[in-house]
């Protein structure tokens, strides 16, 4: 009898619901609800509704479904109106129980849909990351599209992508781009794409442009993205599919739009996009140029000319080509070529704005007719106009530096640092800048910065080398140079400064060595192998060896000539290493000539002059030719009196040899105490004349002073014999 009654409770129920059309309520809400969720997706973002008002709405119509199932048990919707539904006789005797049971049915369901709904995506769109605003002058790196298939015909694409991008977005006045180099210091860190992104990150990068191409039966595929690198996410899409490279080129213009309209540049900005278009025109010149471009910026100056020559072959109006070609003819050391090249860019040639300010600055900052004070005026408009590229205020700083302005260049190269602080090119422009002028702590600094970001950059340790050479810390200057030697072997820089810092530990055999290494390198860049050749023959005249010293800068004769920029000093050393050896015809022609190519004033070589004259005995000349240099000095009112002391110093030399000791202490005087440049160690004649008057303490003291003034700073090797000779008289005297 139980069970018999617990079947007709249940089919009584069952029988209710579907009497009152509960069953058809309720499908009739959820196909409601569905359509009102549908039509809400649709007006809620036209109308800026935020993202919480969609989620309340799904909440509120779930929330709801025991309310319409109350509802739609209590009253009926008939023709006649809403009328309230009319108790059956099993319903009458147990109402209470029978609603509060639809309810806790409809409750569960509506409980149940919630959690799934909270669960499944309310919580998860909740969590998900969003987007945030987008960075006043953000950090922009565009790093080389990869190539996923294709033929090696191919390799270079991605290259010249990243190329045109960088180009194109640098002209922005609103985005700051990582140059070329300081991306691929941080690229060539990453194993995999999340280390790149890591990396990105950590060096304060804030949107990266990364991007993967392939070759398909139909031409060329490629897909570029846009990521905000602190938050992870991808902000902007680009996918391109052309038959050919050079449509693909053409299409980076796309792309740039693309990058700036994600980046929120304003649309004003809107540039030529001559590279591409160039490109477009003369695919093969372009990927000669790219070429070029990879060379230059890991400084393989050789093949970087090779590359930028064979994009002019192609393509002769390739301005862009011609003007980084002679900036490798400068760094190289053939300033006279490059300025060739210069002069080849007609002044209305098809260039941006920023290009065309690259080229007159150029022309006023090369070596050739270098006019500092343009080419300040014109990397300061640069500048003002182009505010975040690094490239443009490294060129204002070196140009202050040219000026002799060396508060302003320190001042533009902190500028730089503070700007891009991510960027360790400008920490260690900083840092050579402070070692130039002496501040050695904050050089440290700088420096620390730059080898911590590089710890693997040859160029980090070996300017750590010269800042414990300049702090007078042999030990460590050869640890740190020989560190960067390890990094990248025959890398001159450091090769240079280990050569000084063993000659200064008295480790003169392998100082030699190296700096042999680097003169008899005929790939060398000339201004390198120059600069060893006056330093090492300056080392073999203080060893007496003038042959062996005549013929090292004899071998560095024809890119010295080329260059044509320290012919006359060439000459004159030459002229006074063949007097030591006793020929003074040839020593004469030496001078004479040097004093004719000289390409400013001749100083030094009148005073060679002035010092072959006293060996001579041609008194009478000397007084001529200390008349001489003394005619070009500067005015009284400029505190460097160069010519005034070597003018002096050849006179007290000369009344020396008359026995004039009152005319020598008055000319020794005056050399000794204006400030200037010496031609000679000064003190050397000094110490002469004070022994010669019987003042052989006071003689003894201005030796001692001399054999130990040594800056290694300014090591001054054309001024080791005369250091040897300074400790021969000091000997005498004791």
């Amino acid at each position: 009898m139980a069970e018999d009654g617990n079947e007709q409770t249940s089919h009584g129920f069952f029988q209710e619901l579907i009497r009152r059309r509960i069953f058809r309520a309720a499908g009739a809400y959820i196909v409601a609800s569905w359509v009102i969720v549908q039509v809400g997706s649709i007006v809620f973002p036209e109308f800026d509704a935020p993202r919480w008002s969609m989620r309340a709405l799904i909440i509120m119509l779930i929330a709801g479904f025991p309310f319409a199932m109350l509802l739609a048990w209590t009253v009926d919707i008939t023709s006649s109106g809403i009328v309230r539904t009319e108790h059956s006789y099993y319903s009458r005797t147990r109402e209470g129980v029978l609603r509060g049971g639809l309810l806790a049915v409809a409750t569960l369901l509506s409980a149940g849909a919630l959690w799934w709904v909270w669960t499944d995506y309310v919580q998860p769109s909740t969590e998900r990351p969003t987007r945030s605003a987008v960075k006043a002058n953000p950090i922009v790196a565009v790093s080389e599209p990869r190539m996923i298939t294709g033929s090696d015909a191919l390799g270079w694409l991605g290259r010249g992508v990243a190329n045109v991008l960088r180009s194109d977005l640098a002209n922005s006045r609103q985005l700051i781009v990582l140059s070329a180099s300081g991306w691929n210091r941080i690229a060539s860190k990453a194993e995999t794409n999340d280390d790149l992104v890591d990396l990105s990150r950590d060096a304060g990068i804030d949107y990266l442009v990364t991007g993967e191409y392939l070759e398909t039966p139909g031409g060329i595929v490629m897909m570029l993205s846009i990521e905000d690198v602190e938050n992870e996410i991808e902000i902007q899409g680009v996918r391109l599919e052309e038959e050919d490279p050079a449509r693909i080129i053409a299409a980076s213009s796309e792309m740039d739009v693309r990058i700036r309209q994600a980046l929120q540049v304003p649309l004003e900005e809107n540039f030529k996009r001559l590279a591409a278009d160039f490109a477009t025109r003369n695919m093969e010149a372009y990927e000669a140029y790219v070429a070029g471009l990879g060379f230059f910026v890991d400084f393989e100056y050789q093949k970087a000319e090779q590359a930028f020559r064979g994009a002019l072959a192609l393509a002769p109006d390739y301005h862009m080509a011609r003007f980084r070609l002679a900036e490798v003819l400068e760094s190289s050391g053939h300033s006279e070529k490059a300025r060739r090249e210069l002069d080849a860019i007609p002044g209305d040639a098809e260039l941006t704005e920023r290009e065309r300010l690259y080229v007159e600055g150029a022309k006023s900052y090369f070596i050739h007719e270098r006019d500092p004070d343009r080419a300040i005026e014109i990397y300061r408009e640069l500048v003002e106009k182009f505010p975040y590229d690094m490239e443009a205020g490294q060129l204002l700083a070196d140009s202050y530096w040219l000026a002799f302005d060396e508060d302003a260049a320190v001042a533009e190269f902190q500028r730089l640092a503070d700007m891009h602080a991510y960027d360790s090119s400008a920490w260690m422009a900083l840092g050579e800048r402070l070692l130039d002028v002496g501040d050695l702590d904050g050089a440290e600094s700088a420096l620390n910065r730059y080898v911590d970001a590089e710890p693997d950059e040859p160029y980090a340790h070996a300017l750590h080398g010269t800042l414990a050479l300049l702090r007078d810390n042999m030990p460590g200057a050869i640890e740190a140079f020989r560190r960067s030697l390890e990094l990248k072997p025959g890398f001159v820089v450091a090769s240079l400064g280990l050569a000084r810092a063993l000659y200064l530990k008295d480790e003169t055999e392998d100082a030699e060595s190296q700096w042999r290494s680097v003169v008899e390198d005929v790939d060398q860049v000339s201004q390198y192998r120059i600069d060893a050749a006056f330093d090492l023959a300056g080392v073999l005249r203080g060893q007496k060896r003038f042959t062996d010293a005549i013929a090292v800068l004899e071998s560095v004769e024809d890119p010295i000539r080329e260059e044509g920029l320290f012919t006359a000093t060439m000459l004159s050393s030459l002229g006074t290493l063949y007097l030591e050896l006793g020929d003074a015809g040839h020593a004469a022609e030496l001078i004479d000539e040097a004093i004719e190519e000289s390409p400013g004033v001749a100083t030094r070589h009148l005073f060679a002059r002035g010092i072959m004259e006293l060996r001579n005995g041609d008194l009478d000349a000397v007084s001529a030719t200390a008349s001489e240099i003394r005619a070009i000095a500067l005015p009284p009112d400029d505190p460097d009196r160069t010519e005034d002391k070597a003018a002096s110093y050849l006179l007290g030399l000369a009344a020396l040899e008359r026995g004039d000791l009152a005319a020598a202490e008055a000319s020794f005087g005056d050399a000794s105490s204006k400030e200037g440049y010496e031609y000679a160690l000064y003190a050397l004649g000094h110490a002469r004349y004070l022994a010669a008057a019987g003042e052989v303490g006071a003689a003894v003291d201005v030796a001692e002073r001399a054999v130990s003034a040594r800056d290694p700073g300014d090591l001054r090797l054309d001024l080791e014999l005369d250091r040897v000779r300074v400790s021969r008289l000091l000997a005498e005297l004791r």
